[in-house]
């Protein structure tokens, strides 16, 4: 039953201050639903500090997983000149951090096997709506004079992808809710360490600090802790986390403007100045207890065959390594949705959250607030594989 001791009586409770869990509390502040956001350490500073974060739809089958990704590189849009317009008018009148970096993405292929495999994709996703362009050498250059394109056999551009400085992000969000209303709890404050029941429902949380804290809903966004904050509710979420490197290079002059897919990895700009660069095979190298060194051999491997593709690299040096932890379902999809074990419990938790973050916002804030289902999820509930185990 629920203590004598709740101090906080907001409506909401969302754990977890990634791009998810901050998107979420924004639109319901948005809303005027009076909302917590609590995060055991820094705001934004988990798995979105550490992500590509490559906005796009690009490979994302089946259809309904496509459509969902898709609309949210237009929800981003929204996002931005959301947040713009509440910090402008907010009490300190300052504009948000630009966050959001269009200008697409590009990708290439060397073989003819690499070809016909990117002339595939390109059909299927134009095929389902999604802007793809096939282009052709001189056009490849117009966008990105600086990169060697020796053996390029075919290259496609699709023009509504972007990247995204998540941190930055986060922190636009943080400041738009607390504008709007919100309370954000970090540290002892925000780490909650159990669920507070009224009868069967799901009634609140217990912090570090001892505090209780009341809510009509309790938001698990956790990332890829999701599964453990879940388990002091007595419900086990199946994931399957991975881990990936990031390696971001000195500043370089002649870099590149968008995200880029080459063969063997992919690189896009940083806001200081150099490139993040990641591949799936050095990805392969880390750990969940990999320290982020940027003597790591993935790092330096990474910045060998960015040379090979942008000869201007040739007198760049890594100064920063990423190491993160995707929170992937263990289907690969989002887990979004009320828990019908635990009436009050909602989860939130998708691999591509920076790419679902908008419209994961606008979606659950507006489910929370009226109850009423979006079909658009009703291929990624928690019905599907969440269980009940206590």
């Amino acid at each position: 039953m629920m203590g004598t001791m709740a101090t906080n009586r907001s409506r909401v409770l969302v754990i977890g201050a990634g791009v998810v869990g901050a998107s979420i509390a924004y639109r319901l502040a948005g809303r005027g639903v009076r909302v917590t956001l609590l995060e055991r350490a820094l705001p934004g500073g988990g798995t979105s500090a550490s992500s590509f974060a490559w906005v796009n739809s690009n490979e994302k089958p089946p259809l309904a997983y496509h459509r969902l990704n898709a609309e949210s590189l237009l929800a981003h849009r929204r996002l931005r000149d959301d947040l713009q317009a509440d910090l402008r008018s907010g009490p300190a009148g300052q504009p948000g951090i630009a966050w959001l970096h269009e200008g697409g993405g590009l990708e290439w292929a060397v073989t003819e096997e690499g070809r016909a495999r990117l002339l595939e994709k390109a059909g299927r996703l134009q095929a389902w709506g999604y802007r793809i362009e096939v282009i052709d050498v001189p056009a490849v250059r117009a966008l990105e004079p600086h990169l060697r394109l020796d053996g390029l056999t075919a290259a496609t551009f699709c023009p509504d992808e972007a990247w995204v400085d998540a941190p930055a992000m986060v922190a636009c969000l943080v400041a738009a809710a607390q504008a709007q209303g919100a309370e954000v709890r970090s540290g002892t404050a925000g780490e909650v360490r159990a669920f507070e029941h009224d009868g069967d429902r799901v009634a609140g949380v217990r912090v570090a600090s001892g505090e209780r804290l009341v809510g009509e809903h309790v938001v698990v966004a956790a990332g890829r802790w999701t599964d453990r904050v879940a388990g002091l509710a007595g419900i086990e979420v199946p994931l399957a986390p991975t881990c990936g490197l990031l390696a971001v290079t000195s500043v370089i002059e002649r870099g590149v403007s968008r995200v880029v897919h080459v063969p063997g990895m992919h690189f896009r700009p940083d806001p200081s100045g150099g490139l993040v660069l990641q591949s799936g095979a050095t990805d392969a190298t880390v750990t969940m207890e990999t320290p982020a060194d940027p003597d790591l051999p993935g790092c330096k491997e990474l910045l060998a065959r960015l040379v090979h593709f942008l000869p201007a690299a040739a007198s760049a040096r890594i100064v920063a390594a990423r190491v993160g932890v995707r929170p992937m379902p263990a289907d690969g999809y989002p887990i979004v949705g009320p828990v019908e074990a635990r009436p009050g419990l909602y989860l939130a938790v998708t691999h591509s959250g920076v790419t679902l973050a908008p419209l994961l916002g606008e979606i659950v804030a507006t489910e929370l607030a009226t109850g009423t289902p979006d079909p658009r999820l009703a291929s990624f509930r928690p019905a599907r594989c969440v269980r009940s185990v206590g």
